[in-house]
């Protein structure tokens, strides 16, 4: 078994516990999503990702936290995308809503910008 797929596997036993324990507050992530970049304005939050063809919104899990007055957010992959139609960026939209935050709240972001 591959790195990211153990990783994943584990991912998936801790969230397993933590829903059926019921618990309130999300588990980080074991691997943040690198993204490109990220957006603030009054839809959401806009996250550019890197895509092989099939990524999309669904693929992706949020967890917050609050900091303060704040609140941090991290994105993390559900499923990897294994198309092969060719490598480039996607942008996908998390109204505040989604995210389960007010907007013009201040956000910090978790996730590894890369180029």
């Amino acid at each position: 078994m591959d790195r990211r797929a153990l990783l994943l596997a584990l991912s998936a036993s801790v969230f397993a516990a933590r829903a059926f324990a019921q618990e309130t507050q999300d588990v980080p992530p074991a691997e943040l999503e690198p993204v490109h970049k990220v957006v603030a304005d009054r839809r959401g939050l806009t996250v550019r990702v890197t895509t092989h063809g099939c990524t999309n919104k669904a693929d992706f899990a949020h967890f917050t936290e609050p900091k303060g007055q704040a609140m941090t957010i991290a994105f993390a992959r559900r499923r990897l995308d294994r198309c092969r139609s060719g490598d480039g960026e996607v942008d996908i939209l998390f109204s505040y809503e989604d995210l389960g935050l007010t907007p013009g709240q201040p956000v910090m972001v978790l996730n590894p910008l890369v180029r």
